[in-house]
């Protein structure tokens, strides 16, 4: 936590000095169709999120965080000729006039990001608008978002931005309900409210547009609202129980027997959809026989007959949908189990070899996630025949050394890890370093200090990612081979906010009892130290409460007088019992008169309800009772009567303070009053 902090200042200072980051490279290039492209490439934190949208004129470009302040020259690029930075004390928000048609893109190559003027504009896959009747509002399927807002200092119109991360999240056209405009985007959401009452409710997989009083006039959604929704991804169906699939079933029916004629055909495969997101394949064939043979219908049926294992027939309907869209759609879910399909599909497809390459990639790394070995051959082997941009390149080395490892052969899985980290920055090169140092660390070719060194440096590049929690486990684990138990444990609290991880709870609670009891921490501060960062792991049994009464006795070394009358009396009130809890009573009271509170020596000394259980006890509880309403201002010479001070023991259980202390108190007892 120290260390992302640090980063944190570093990142916040350089901001501060206008030096947010370098001037971005510049390239240009032609597509495969022989469309010229300019990319300005700026080297930013791969989390970071954007929003891009031209309107009245102007392209916006909106950055979830500030990049630029408002006096920062602008870098002297074609780009930034007639740019200005709108003032905002927490994100960066640029109104730019671009060059007559010159269509915006953006593109995210691990930490590049990259905004692209093209002389034509590409197709793009836009994301699903869907209108909640029930809710009255209007739901994105997106990542978790932070709305910007801002006024259009030409228009003065109400602007407010939802910047995403990835490139494939867009808005193809603009939508209108009394409200607000959806405004159409290249990158991330965009609205133009008319309503000041708007609020943002996180969703699963998404968010919720809502206002108290709705969005929509009387209800009325656009029917072509109701199936824009992406073909092959059925998430928002998931979590449906059997009562809300009836309801959602008889919605849709309600949609098709109202819909004019040219809509009923999209709500038939609204309904189907829905019969594949409850795997029904079956119901899903029936509704799809009475639509027309179009690509998207072609595409369900493939699904549908993939869900039931008829792979021939699926493929040879597949085979017909040229739609790159849809073959995108289908990458996207993968609903094939075995993948082989859509492996099939595309190879044999007439795409060029980029999209191609872009597909693969996708599928591929799903098919590693989901340890789907047969796919990972198939896609593999045609990943090999297409020719690949140094991304893709670096994929696949990372995953021909990761099925290496996987194969048992160390040496071929070092030879691919090492050609992926020659590659560019990424998240994948950065991953092949981890892979590579924790293979040399298993074949002993590497210390456990420098994999530990190189480990550390990786933990705040591959953070927030799907490498994380696996680097995070193996720090803690070379921590702990080392005794280093406070950055094992505090490795393990990081790893536990990522993922929940069954027994690990009870490897912390072993860590922590070890290092406590095994003379490991030997310095009472140290300890002290140690047992605050990680209270919360003290087991609930009888080792638990020799833990607390070991760190009750070094507050006392420390002169900490407070903090060990609250642990002690706390573990004497909930954890002890017998003789062991009115020991502790006894020591309690005496803390609380060392510290002079008698009060509270008092109020420890009525939790022991029920006799001493010895005689020693007894008069030790006599000593300390006396010293306490004497303290008091309270008679308290009857209590002596009945002991004779001069026998009584010394305690040798308590803490060596107390042991004087008593000794001390009992000496002032027998002196004549």
């Amino acid at each position: 936590m120290k260390k992302r902090a640090f980063y944190l200042i570093i990142y916040l200072l350089f901001i501060k000095m206008g030096y947010a980051f370098s001037p971005p490279q510049i390239q240009t290039r032609l597509t495969d169709d022989n469309t010229k492209v300019t990319d300005y490439l700026f080297s930013l934190d791969d989390k970071v999120q954007s929003a891009v949208f031209t309107r009245n004129g102007f392209t916006w470009i909106v950055f979830d965080r500030l990049l630029w302040t408002q006096g920062n020259p602008l870098f002297n690029t074609p780009l930034f000729k007639n740019a200005q930075i709108i003032p905002n004390e927490t994100n960066t928000i640029l109104q730019l006039v671009l060059p007559q048609n010159l269509f915006p893109q953006v593109q995210k190559k691990g930490n590049l990001w990259i905004f692209s003027l093209a002389e034509k504009k590409e197709n793009i896959n836009t994301l699903p608008i869907i209108p909640l009747k029930k809710e009255q509002g209007i739901y994105f399927k997106a990542e978790k978002t932070n709305p910007i807002e801002w006024t259009d200092p030409i228009t003065q119109e109400r602007l407010i931005a939802f910047p995403l991360s990835l490139p494939e999240e867009y808005i193809s056209s603009e939508y209108t309900v009394p409200s607000l405009k959806i405004l159409p985007t290249v990158q991330g959401i965009a609205i133009a409210p008319k309503t000041d009452e708007l609020q943002m409710i996180e969703e699963d997989n998404g968010f919720l547009l809502t206002a108290p009083n709705g969005l929509f006039e009387n209800e009325k959604i656009p029917f072509e609202w109701e199936a824009k929704q992406e073909l092959l991804d059925f998430s928002i169906y998931k979590n449906l129980t059997q009562q809300d699939f009836f309801t959602e079933k008889n919605r849709i029916q309600s949609l098709i027997s109202n819909a004019p004629p040219q809509q009923k055909e999209d709500f038939h495969l609204e309904m189907a959809r829905l019969y594949l997101s409850q795997n029904i394949p079956s119901q899903a064939l029936e509704i799809l026989a009475n639509t027309e043979q179009e690509e998207k219908s072609l595409c369900l049926k493939a699904v549908a007959l993939s869900l039931l294992n008829r792979d021939e027939e699926a493929l040879q309907l597949f085979e017909q949908v040229k739609n790159v869209n849809l073959s995108l759609y289908f990458w996207k879910s993968l609903v094939h189990p075995k993948k082989r399909l859509l492996s099939l599909h595309i190879s044999q497809m007439d795409f060029p070899d980029r999209l191609k390459a872009t597909i693969l990639s996708k599928a591929l790394q799903k098919a590693f996630k989901q340890n789907d070995i047969a796919a990972q051959n198939t896609l593999l082997e045609n990943f090999s025949k297409i020719t690949k941009n140094p991304y893709q390149t670096q994929l696949y080395y990372f995953l021909t050394g990761q099925k290496a490892e996987n194969n048992n052969k160390p040496l071929e899985a070092l030879t691919n890890y090492e050609k992926a980290i020659q590659g560019p920055f990424s998240f994948i090169q950065q991953s092949a370093l981890f892979k590579k140092t924790d293979l040399a660390l298993k074949n002993n070719t590497i210390t456990s200090e420098e994999a530990i060194h190189i480990f550390e440096n990786l933990a705040f590049s591959l953070r927030n990612t799907e490498m994380e929690a696996n680097l995070l486990k193996r720090l803690a684990q070379l921590y702990s081979a080392q005794n280093n138990y406070t950055k094992a444990l505090q490795t393990y609290k990081n790893l536990l906010t990522i993922t929940p991880i069954p027994n690990l709870p009870e490897t912390m609670t072993d860590l922590f009892t070890k290092a406590l009891l095994d003379n490991q921490i030997t310095s009472p501060l140290e300890r002290v130290a140690f047992f605050n960062e990680f209270k919360e792991l003290i087991p609930n049994n009888q080792i638990g409460n020799k833990i607390t009464h070991l760190i009750v006795h070094d507050l006392i070394s420390l002169d900490l007088l407070e903090h060990a009358y609250q642990i002690s009396i706390t573990l004497a009130e909930h954890r002890l019992k017998g003789e062991e809890q009115q020991i502790l009573i006894l020591e309690t009271a005496l803390i609380a008169l060392l510290n002079q509170k008698p009060l509270e020596a008092l109020k420890a000394l009525r939790l022991m309800t029920n006799p001493p259980l010895t005689p020693t006890l007894t008069e030790q509880k006599a000593i300390i009772e006396a010293e306490t309403l004497k303290a008091l201002k309270k008679p308290y010479k009857q209590i002596l009567q009945s002991i004779n001070i001069e026998k009584i023991k010394q305690p040798d259980y308590f803490h060596p303070s107390l042991q004087i202390f008593f000794i001390k108190i009992k000496e002032t007892l027998e002196q004549p009053q």
